[in-house]
């Protein structure tokens, strides 16, 4: 038997692995571009990530601000990426059935203490927003449905402003600031906004040698079930005397009196729940977080910063120009310069040609780090250019 055959061997042999691994399971699932299905009285899993800010780094834990707590909700394991960056999420302290509307469910009532005064200071300062994530969708404060009519108007140059001044679309406020006096949004009005399912198939396949095994199940029964396409949330501070009257309305709640908050002062935390029926469908749910006007870009700053580090490059190039011109012309005036001791890399200098121990290993390395580093580099500048979806 030839090298070619055992190698074609090898080959089918691994692909027959991999197959028979793959049909043992259910369904490949990449988290974000998976439809997820739900139908009438089903439990939603609210989570909540980190929170966040535009004028720092720092991330906090959602639970070591004075909000509600919930028992029993665990923490949801992140993705490598989502760790880097400081997300940190966990289960959030709201309770969602599929199509039950909720006008009004409290939550708790905290008593804010001097240290929860002083965190909660802290973050409206600093404009901390939380992030809450329901079916891998983060919540908004935008309107989906009125993008979606400013896109069959304007086509797909159609682009959505944010609600304020700080260029953030996802997650709300922790409250605000009037004088000296800070206010806390402590009743939520949440919207979510499904569709009818699509309508899908199952197939299953792999190859073998020259070929093709195909095996297609029916189709999947998608009737009475719903896929979520938006979540809205509409943040409001609103008085405890307010909350607890019957003329409360949580649909229009933004002009209520504010619910201000010191060391000592006990705030109610509630929030609602609507469902509506929209024609956004699943596979375009993602579209709104594309079109949304960014953040300005500072261009002197940056052309500063790219001016100070080229001449800094410069700089410490034509010293180490410098030093090693001088060691060559050194060299190549006789014996009796060389003979002074060396210093410093003229150490090694005779190492640099040797072989090493392991050289295969050594340039498995090196080609393992150069194109992971490439491929970092690669996606930190689509990244930049705004050319990767959020679903990536």
């Amino acid at each position: 038997m030839g090298a070619r055959d055992r190698t074609r061997r090898s080959a089918v042999v691994a692909v027959a692995l991999v197959a028979l691994l793959a049909g043992t399971a259910h369904a490949y699932v990449v988290p974000g571009s998976f439809p997820q299905e739900y139908s009438l009285g089903d439990n939603l899993d609210v989570n909540v990530n980190a929170l966040y800010s535009n004028v720092t780094a720092v991330t906090y834990d959602f639970y070591s601000f004075p909000f509600c707590s919930h028992e029993g909700k665990a923490r949801v394991d992140e993705s490598l990426g989502e760790w880097f960056l400081g997300g940190r999420i966990r289960g959030a302290p709201f309770s969602f059935t599929f199509l039950k509307q909720e006008d009004k469910l409290t939550l708790c009532e905290k008593q804010i203490g001097k240290k929860g005064f002083a965190k909660l200071r802290e973050g409206i300062d600093k404009q901390y927003r939380v992030r809450l994530i329901l079916d891998n969708l983060p919540v908004t404060r935008l309107s989906v449905d009125k993008f979606f009519e400013m896109m069959k108007e304007y086509g797909k140059d159609a682009v959505f402003d944010t609600v304020d001044d700080s260029f953030s679309y996802i997650g709300y406020g922790i409250g605000g600031k009037e004088g000296n006096k800070y206010w806390v949004y402590n009743h939520l009005t949440f919207s979510v906004l499904y569709n009818d399912a699509e309508a899908k198939t199952m197939t299953k396949g792999f190859y073998m040698g020259e070929g093709m095994a195909v095996q297609t199940a029916e189709d999947v029964d998608t009737e009475d079930m719903y896929n979520i396409v938006g979540f809205q949330v509409l943040p409001c501070s609103v008085d405890k005397d307010v909350l607890e009257s019957a003329d409360f309305d949580p649909q229009n709640c933004s002009e209520y009196p504010k619910q201000y908050v010191s060391a000592g002062s006990n705030i109610q935390y509630s929030y609602s729940v609507y469902y509506e029926k929209s024609e956004v469908t699943w596979s375009q749910r993602w579209e709104p977080f594309l079109h949304v006007r960014g953040k300005p870009m500072h261009w002197y700053s940056f052309l500063d910063s790219l001016l100070i580090a080229m001449l800094l490059a410069i700089l410490v190039a034509s010293i180490l120009l410098r030093t090693v011109r001088g060691d060559i012309a050194r060299y190549e005036q006789g014996p009796g310069e060389i003979e002074r001791e060396d210093t410093g890399w003229k150490l090694i200098s005779g190492d640099v040609f040797r072989t090493p121990p392991s050289p295969g290993s050594l340039c498995t390395y090196i080609g393992a780090g150069v194109q992971v580093a490439a491929c970092l580099f690669i996606s930190l500048a689509f990244m930049a250019l705004g050319l990767i979806s959020p679903v990536k």
